[in-house]
């Protein structure tokens, strides 16, 4: 018997259907570390900031995708506030 890999299956997380991007520098956890557990929680991690983000994890020596997400009164979190909206759900 083999089963054909069909790629990641969304858990339906509490995070489902949102979207984040993350910037600058990450002092506990890398970058792909934090795109892995969003997208465990059924969020989708995008390299660009629109106005379809739902969220900007800004780290150290953030740079043009925050001030996008300023303009685009997008929710901006440093890496403590994210790492306990995670946690939280």
């Amino acid at each position: 018997v083999s089963f054909a890999a069909v790629g990641p299956v969304s858990a339906g997380g509490a995070l489902e259907g949102k979207v984040f991007v993350f910037t600058g520098t990450l002092e506990t956890i890398t970058r792909t570390g934090a795109e892995e557990i969003v997208r465990s929680m059924g969020a989708t991690a995008s390299s660009s900031v629109s106005k379809d983000t739902d969220y900007v994890v800004a780290g150290e020596k953030a740079g043009g995708k925050l001030e996008k997400a300023r303009k685009l009164g997008v929710e901006i979190l440093d890496e403590a506030a994210f790492l306990a909206l995670v946690e939280r759900n």
